[in-house]
């Protein structure tokens, strides 16, 4: 009974380490091939170490990570591992250290002779191995269960790894189809937002009559403006992932005041009341007028799309906070869900049927570039409240 209880402990402190790499590998999504690698090698050195220390000397068994090492060309493990087997054998067996030393260069030059096939490497170690073994023991029947074992479970571990490869290369394909088709939907929506203005200008092209002024003083301004949108759209799209800013002084309630004035047209329209509370001085940060302008331009315009039918309302606050400048801009519109909240920075996500869903992704980034903070708190049929900090000057 003591040689099976001794095989079952060597099996488990062999396969342990192993089956933790093959199930976080089977599991995890996001490993790439270096960790692998890396967690592989951490795995067969590990099995060999608790082998070597914590288990009988079943001295065959041991030889199943360097097997392995072979097989998927570890050379940081396969020297590792022959290393800690032969000092094995000089401190705690009997065996002569230098015959010890011959086999396991041979078993190193069989890889490189069946360097490109693995079957031929895993039986000629494994045979060679297994003889050896059988010769030295006093136990012919012990012997040979045990070499069976030995077999039985290197090809099963090599199985086991080989599907586990499977998986990620699914793993892989997986993610590369997803991120196709998340580039495929973001391209539909920014050539849909991009078609709006080309037909507009269309629109008009065909109508204009160039010998007619009223035309020109009127369809002009129209076209050049969705040229312009057009264009910053585009800028957008392009800096999606690196927005570039021009800082320089400027006053911050000064710019709210000519961004407020610039939508008093619309807000009117709308019937929509304005609060403003800007901050009694002047103040002044380090910032891009234009992108910061493009910030605020944008959360005022989504306040005004999310307004109910009546009684709607924008509110602006500005005041200092340590080093920095708050700005504060609630509105009691129709509010986000907070499935839809925890989403909003996301590039291309968007709840609007016309919308790209680079607005807010685009402010995030500004706001970063400012080393600023900028934070979404909303309530569904309440309001909206979007709190920007920006460090003073």
């Amino acid at each position: 009974m003591k040689i099976y209880d001794s095989i079952i402990l060597n099996l488990v402190l062999i396969l342990f380490p192993i089956l933790l790499y093959l199930i976080c590998m089977a599991y995890d999504t996001n490993i790439n091939k270096r960790n692998n690698i890396l967690l592989l090698d951490m795995a067969l050195i590990s099995s060999l170490y608790l082998t070597l220390n914590y288990s009988s000397n079943l001295l065959l068994m041991f030889n199943i990570p360097l097997i392995i090492a072979y097989v998927k060309k570890r050379n940081f493990a396969t020297f590792l591992i022959n290393v800690m087997i032969i000092r094995y054998y000089y401190l705690y067996s009997d065996n002569y250290i230098y015959y010890v030393i011959y086999e396991y260069l041979f078993y190193a030059l069989l890889a490189y002779i069946f360097n490109n096939n693995s079957n031929y490497l895993v039986f000629s170690i494994l045979i060679i191995k297994s003889i050896i073994y059988i010769i030295d023991s006093y136990d012919l029947g012990i012997a040979l269960g045990v070499s069976f074992i030995f077999f039985i479970t290197t090809w099963i571990v090599l199985f086991m790894l080989s599907k586990v490869e499977n998986i990620m290369e699914l793993h892989s394909i997986n993610k590369r189809i997803k991120e196709d088709e998340e580039f495929r939907t973001s391209l539909f929506k920014i050539t849909h937002e991009i078609k709006n203005p080309i037909a507009v200008i269309k629109g008009y092209l065909d109508m204009f009559d160039v010998n007619n002024l009223e035309h020109a003083k009127k369809y002009v301004p129209i076209m050049q403006d969705e040229v312009k949108r057009l264009l910053i759209l585009l800028q957008d799209f392009l800096c999606m992932n690196k927005i570039k800013v021009n800082k320089d002084i400027l006053d911050i309630n000064l710019l709210l005041e000519e961004v407020v004035s610039s939508l008093n047209s619309v807000l009117d329209e709308y019937g929509i009341k304005k609060e403003i509370n800007l901050y009694d001085d002047e103040i002044y940060i380090d910032g891009d007028y234009n992108r910061l302008t493009q910030v605020f331009v944008n959360i005022i315009k989504n306040s005004v799309e999310a307004r109910k039918e009546y009684d709607c309302y924008i509110k602006i606050d500005s005041y200092l906070e340590d080093n920095y400048v708050v700005i504060k801009i609630e509105d009691n519109g129709t509010g986000i869900p907070k499935d839809v909240l925890k989403r909003i920075s996301e590039p291309f996500f968007t709840t609007k049927k016309r919308g790209t869903g680079l607005g807010v992704s685009l402010s995030y980034e500004i706001i970063e570039a400012h080393n600023g903070i900028i934070s979404y708190e909303s309530i569904v049929n309440e309001y909206t409240l979007v709190t920007i900090k920006l460090p003073l000057y």
